[in-house]
Order: C-alpha cells, then sequence, then structure tokens
C-alpha cells in the first residue's frame, strides 16, 4: 500500500474543509430564497373560508353592528342592506348613527366618528324601518379607518382594500401560528374583555378564542406576540374552556331538542287515551242529558193528566131547543 506523507494528510483535510463550508454556503443560501420565497407570498391571514365570505351570518356570528361593516367593505354599499336582514335592524342602523362615538367628545354635524363613518338620519331610519337604502347616501365601501377595523377583526378578506393596508402599521403582525399560539395571544389579559380599548382586536380574541380555538391564524395582535410566545399554557387552557362551556351549550340544545320532541312523543302516544276518555265523557253527558229531558217529559204529562182529571162537570142548565119541523110542527130539546 502507497504511504501517505504529512503533506498529503493535510492537502486532503484541506479538501475536506472546502467541501464542508461550500454546503453550508449551499444550504444558507437555499434557506435564505425559501425564506425570501416566504416573505414574498405571505400565509393567508383570512379568518373566513370561502364559503363564509358568502354568507353574512358568519360576519354577524362575531359582531352584529361591525358584520355590517365587514359585509359593505366585502361586498360594496349593497351589502349593506344584505347583512342588515340577518339582525336586529337597530344594530345595523346605529352604524350610520352615532355608534363607536367617544362620550368625552361629543360628534358634531358632519363629523366621522371613531370609524371614520359620518352619522346619517336618513340611512339609519330606513335601516330601522326596513326601507330601501338612499344609496346616493353612502359611499362604494367603508372608510379607511373602518376597513382598519374590520381587518383586525376578520383579517386580510376584504380584496385590495384590505390587502393595500400594512399590517405593521395597524398593529397586527403576520406569520403562520399555531393554534396554541393564536389561543395564547387571545388569551392575553383584559385583550376580551368588554371594556378593553380596542374593541377590534377584542372581538377578534373572543372569536379566535370561542370559534376558531382549533385552528392556527395568520396574524396576531402585535401587544398580544411577547405574551402568546411566553404562555402557550394560557392559550391552551383558555381554549380548553371554550370548548367546554360550547359542548355545555350544544347538550343543553339538544337536550332541549330531545325534551320537545319526547313531549311531542307523549302527546301523540297518549291522543287515544285522551280520545277514549273523552268519549266517555260525552256518552256520560248525553245519558244525563237524556234522562234529565226523559225526566222532564214524564213530569209534564203526569201534570196534564192530573189537570185533567181534576176539571169540574158542567151543571144542567134545563135549557130547551126547537126546532121546526117544516109541517107546522115542532120538535124540542131539553138539556
Amino acid at each position: 500500500m502507497p504511504k501517505h506523507t504529512k503533506a498529503d494528510r493535510a492537502f486532503t483535510a484541506a479538501i475536506v474543509k472546502s467541501i464542508v463550508a461550500t454546503v453550508a454556503i449551499l444550504s444558507f443560501s437555499s434557506s435564505a430564497v425559501a425564506q425570501l420565497d416566504s416573505d414574498s407570498q405571505p400565509p393567508p391571514a383570512c379568518n373566513l373560508s370561502s364559503e363564509q365570505l358568502e354568507n353574512p351570518r358568519a360576519f354577524v356570528a362575531v359582531d352584529k353592528s361591525f358584520g355590517v361593516v365587514a359585509f359593505w367593505a366585502l361586498k360594496g354599499k349593497e351589502g349593506i342592506q344584505t347583512a342588515a336582514s340577518y339582525m336586529r335592524r337597530d344594530f345595523a342602523a346605529q352604524v350610520f348613527g352615532k355608534w363607536a362615538q367617544d362620550h368625552s367628545n361629543k360628534l358634531k354635524k358632519g363629523e366621522p366618528n371613531r370609524w371614520g363613518i359620518v352619522p346619517d338620519k336618513k340611512v339609519e331610519k330606513a335601516l330601522e324601518k326596513h326601507k330601501p337604502l338612499p344609496l346616493d347616501r353612502i359611499s362604494e365601501y367603508p372608510p379607511r379607518e373602518a376597513m382598519i377595523m374590520v381587518t383586525k377583526i376578520y383579517g386580510d378578506c376584504f380584496g385590495e382594500r384590505s390587502a393595500e393596508l400594512n399590517f405593521e402599521e395597524i398593529g397586527l403582525i403576520r406569520g403562520e401560528f399555531s393554534a396554541d399560539f393564536c389561543n395564547a395571544a387571545a388569551a392575553m389579559p383584559k385583550m376580551t374583555h368588554y371594556l378593553a380599548k380596542d374593541k377590534a382586536l377584542m372581538h377578534w380574541g373572543r372569536s379566535q378564542i370561542e370559534h376558531r380555538n382549533a385552528r392556527g391564524c395568520g396574524y396576531v395582535p402585535a401587544i398580544a406576540y411577547e405574551y402568546a410566545l411566553e404562555n402557550d399554557a394560557a392559550g391552551r387552557e383558555a381554549a380548553e374552556k371554550a370548548r367546554k362551556i360550547a359542548a355545555a351549550q350544544r347538550q343543553q340544545y339538544l337536550d332541549s331538542i330531545r325534551g320537545q320532541k319526547l313531549a311531542r312523543e307523549a302527546y301523540e302516544a297518549g291522543r287515544a287515551q285522551r280520545e277514549f276518555y273523552a268519549r266517555q265523557e260525552r256518552d256520560k253527558q248525553a245519558a244525563k242529558d237524556q234522562a234529565r229531558k226523559q225526566a222532564a217529559d214524564a213530569a209534564y204529562r203526569t201534570m196534564i193528566n192530573n189537570s185533567q182529571n181534576q176539571l169540574p162537570s158542567a151543571p144542567s142548565s134545563n135549557r130547551r131547543d126547537c126546532y121546526d119541523q117544516g109541517n107546522g110542527k115542532e120538535i124540542c130539546f131539553t138539556d
């Protein structure tokens, strides 16, 4: 076998190091390319499926008034009336009232509320009274402030109107987040409290916990990102609690349906018996009525008979009645 000198071994080691370095560089480059591809095509960040996007119920299930604005953002102003038909009209009408007004800062006439929507009495009353909307008074899509609000709640679901928004600028972080991570973000203290400062994020959090706790999400609020990194257990706990509540409500609903079904079955099963008892009662009553009638008839006949037997005989009048027989002679009769 040929002998290798120290120089040969040193040369071989250098070649190996060079190959390893090249592989590392290529590996880093490929991962960087993959990261760039991922960044250039961000993950879907709409919280609704394609089927749900066509169903106004999916929007108003999160919140009725916000749902009207969201369907307006998706379908244009024609969508307002459609979404309004799925709720009590006052919830839809308040969108064009002084809804979301900061009570410490009263709105002046023509001034928009915090969502950029200017109150309009004619539109408000039309929605309240189920009348056709004066569409000439409504913009085709909601203003930017309202678009930001519905994007925070429902995600990037509104075509170019939500796609043009910079998520970081409106306080959201995009990414492919697991269900536990999204639930943890939603479970951040005061996130879903009704007194939360950002009502849009409050509704996002509630919807995530109550309706989407088994699925991941394409964005989370920036204010909850750090909390979610450190409190995945809180997310699991909140999701489990929501599932138990949902299961209890579902069971209550099923029990109610089952109770109604059993009541109907018992009612139907007892119908023959009720009809038998009712027939018996009718027969008894008919027999009583017949006996009463017969007794009344018998009493009447007895009374007539008794009255006839008690009539006095007429006394003799000794009256004479005479008739001419036509031959000059009369024939007479005496009583």
